[in-house]
């Protein structure tokens, strides 16, 4: 009778989808993501609120910008994180090297007419102390180009 209920239980194994006979996400790991999406989620917030020289210290180095010449595109930049649920959605956190991670992400921004746009990418994130940080060029990049300035015409 046990030998029976053995083979029924093991063939019932063998009918399972392979993902719910995966372990269970290790929490250690868990927390590493939530950390790193809430230290990108924070660089985002800056950004919006026009906070570029706290903005500037959340991101790292991948290029030659100035604090000035990073804060001056940004400020200028024809795009902002969008607000609230907009601004950050379909989050993964690949691990890399030690201190290193990817995050990718649908991320809502504004543009200079109000609306809202959507671009999916990846962010190299790098561990600096006990913050995560993207690459100063990501951000810029994600911001895109200087927005146009409205002109004024005079008539003679």
């Amino acid at each position: 009778m046990r030998c029976l209920i053995l083979c029924f239980c093991c063939g019932m194994m063998l009918w399972l989808p392979p993902h719910t006979l995966a372990a269970a996400p290790d929490p250690a790991t868990q927390q590493a993501e939530r950390k790193i999406r809430r230290d990108f989620e924070i660089v985002l917030d800056l950004w919006r609120d026009g906070r570029y020289d706290e903005l500037y210290e959340r991101t790292y180095a991948s290029g030659k910008h100035s604090r000035e010449s990073f804060t001056r595109r940004i400020a200028a930049a024809g795009r902002k994180p969008a607000c609230c649920w907009e601004k950050l959605q379909d989050v993964s956190v690949s691990p890399g090297q030690t201190g290193k991670a990817t995050l990718h992400a649908r991320i809502g921004l504004e543009n200079s007419r109000g609306a809202t746009e959507y671009c999916t990418r990846s962010f190299r994130m790098i561990n600096d102390g006990e913050t995560w940080k993207p690459a100063r060029s990501e951000i810029l990049s994600l911001a895109g180009k200087a927005a146009a300035k409205s002109s004024v015409y005079r008539y003679p």
